[in-house]
């Protein structure tokens, strides 16, 4: 078990590839929800919708700097 965990997160990159799906569903989450509750446009909504593209951005940057560390090993 604890080598196909093992395999999964250093070999396969699992983690980064989990966390960029957490990531994208979550933002899909919030949107649908904000989307069906939000009737007028206000600083909560413009303020949700901020910090939603920031975790996004945080998840990517983190991906990619991954990445980078893996290729110059």
């Amino acid at each position: 078990m604890l080598q196909l965990l093992d395999s999964y997160f250093n070999k396969h990159k699992g983690a980064r590839r989990t966390l960029l799906l957490w990531a994208v569903l979550l933002i899909t989450w919030t949107v649908i929800k904000v989307v069906n509750l939000v009737t007028v446009v206000d600083g909560h909504a413009v303020t949700l919708a901020g910090l939603v593209i920031g975790l996004l951005a945080t998840v990517i940057a983190f991906y990619q700097w991954s990445r980078i560390q893996d290729k110059d090993e």
